[in-house]
């Protein structure tokens, strides 16, 4: 899971009961291994799993090429054909909201479904009720829940079907976002 360990939540025993659940969620989505990142893309500060290309983030290293988050000056990078060819290095596997409720989930996933399969992490008995079974089927809302003691079990599959081309410059600023928070979260590493 390089850069940096996967989810770090700050200490404390809720911080680290939550953390432990994540692991589990990531486990049921076989995502294991993937690296998780708090970035704001969108506009909205979200959980995200991504994989992690140490070679694609090498290279552009070399070559000069950090993330471009600013949506003007993205616009501006892909005029460059070395920055355009550049892969990034994070790939976005999909976007994890851990709530209470699911309208907070939902909040939190709305306008992200182009991008990756979308996850709420409930509370068992938040997960288990009939809207939220009715609503994550209709809008393709993998749901998790867990239970007192942190037991997490997946309720519903995301949709993981894609959902179109991903060759857009607004994909690209998601995942140039996205691979500056990883960067962020490495030790001891200055973007």
């Amino acid at each position: 899971m390089s850069p940096g360990s996967g989810p770090r939540p700050a200490a404390g025993p809720r911080r680290h009961w939550s953390g432990l659940v994540l692991a589990q969620a990531l486990q049921l989505l076989g995502w294991t291994g993937h690296l998780v990142v708090q970035a704001p893309v969108l506009g909205e500060p979200r959980l995200v799993a991504c994989t992690w290309d140490q070679a694609a983030h090498d290279r552009r290293a070399a070559a000069g090429l950090l993330p471009v988050t600013d949506p003007l000056l993205l616009r501006c990078a892909l005029a460059d054909p070395r920055f355009r060819a550049a892969p990034v290095p994070a790939a976005i596997a999909g976007a994890i909201a851990m709530r209470r409720t699911w309208p907070a989930a939902v909040g939190n996933l709305a306008g992200f479904a182009a991008f990756g399969p979308l996850i709420a992490v409930l509370p068992g008995r938040q997960a288990a009720r009939l809207d939220v079974a009715a609503e994550a089927s209709v809008q393709g809302i993998g749901v998790i829940g867990y239970d007192d003691d942190g037991q997490a079990r997946l309720i519903h599959h995301p949709d993981l079907r894609s959902c179109g081309s991903r060759d857009t410059w607004v994909h690209r600023l998601a995942a140039e976002i996205i691979y500056d928070a990883a960067l962020a979260g490495r030790p001891g590493h200055a973007r």
